[in-house]
């Protein structure tokens, strides 16, 4: 579920910043609160409050993000994309990939004791 922004200029919160073009923390600024801005406490840019605007979970989004990363990593790789691709085995492939998570659980648990 996601949250509507409420913030105010003199207020701290999450907001969408153009220059890290995701949500971030930002916190008010003398001088930019006249001109309803905030500063992202990510990379020092200004931005402009923009009331009602859908807020987005960070978690989600740089989830997203890697998803992003990970096609044009498999794009450049394989030089087509999932989309297109209609030849693999993808059920295998899926039986593959979660044979090893479980091995990276094992992995992990010995690690941490046997929890």
């Amino acid at each position: 579920m996601s949250k509507k922004s409420v913030y105010k200029a003199t207020e701290q919160g999450w907001q969408y910043c153009s220059y890290c073009k995701q949500d971030t923390w930002h916190t008010p600024k003398l001088g930019l609160v006249a001109s309803n801005k905030r500063l992202c406490t990510r990379c020092n840019t200004s931005n402009e409050l923009k009331q009602n605007k859908e807020m987005k979970d960070p978690v989600v989004q740089q989830v997203i993000h890697k998803f992003q990363n990970r096609s044009e990593v498999g794009i450049k790789k394989y030089g087509t994309t999932l989309h297109e691709n209609n030849t693999d085995d993808f059920l295998n492939h899926l039986q593959e990939e979660l044979m090893d998570a479980i091995l990276y659980i094992q992995k992990l648990k010995n690690l941490n004791g046997g929890l």
